[in-house]
C-alpha cells in the first residue's frame, strides 16, 4: 500500500493521537474509520434530503406511493410459504463391542 505525507496542525495531530489510543488502534485507522463514518454520514444527509425533497413535492409523492404500490403487489406472488425443514437431531453415540456404559 502506497502512503503520502500530510501537514496538519499539531494540535489536530494531538487530538487524533488521544481518539486512537483511547480505541487502541494505530493513527492511520482511526484516520480511515473516521473518514468512513463521515462519509456514511454525509451519504445518508443527502439520501434524507432527497427524500425531504420528494415528500414536499405533490407530483413527486405521487410517483413515488405510486411505485410504492407496485412493489407490495410482489409480496402477493401467489406462492405457498416454504415451510422449515426441521433440523436433524444428532445421532447416539454407539458403544464399541465388549464395553459398559
Amino acid at each position: 500500500m502506497s502512503t503520502t505525507l500530510i501537514r496538519i496542525r499539531t494540535d489536530v495531530h494531538r487530538r487524533i493521537m488521544k481518539l486512537a489510543k483511547a480505541e487502541r488502534v494505530p493513527m492511520v485507522e482511526y484516520l480511515d474509520r473516521a473518514l468512513k463514518d463521515y462519509e456514511k454520514k454525509l451519504f445518508f444527509e443527502s439520501l434524507s434530503a432527497q427524500y425531504a425533497a420528494v415528500r414536499a413535492d405533490p407530483k413527486a409523492r405521487a410517483e413515488e406511493d405510486a411505485e410504492q404500490k407496485l412493489w407490495d403487489t410482489t409480496l402477493k406472488d401467489g406462492l405457498t410459504p416454504v415451510r422449515e425443514v426441521p433440523k436433524p437431531t444428532p445421532a447416539k453415540r454407539r458403544r464399541k463391542p465388549g464395553t459398559k456404559s
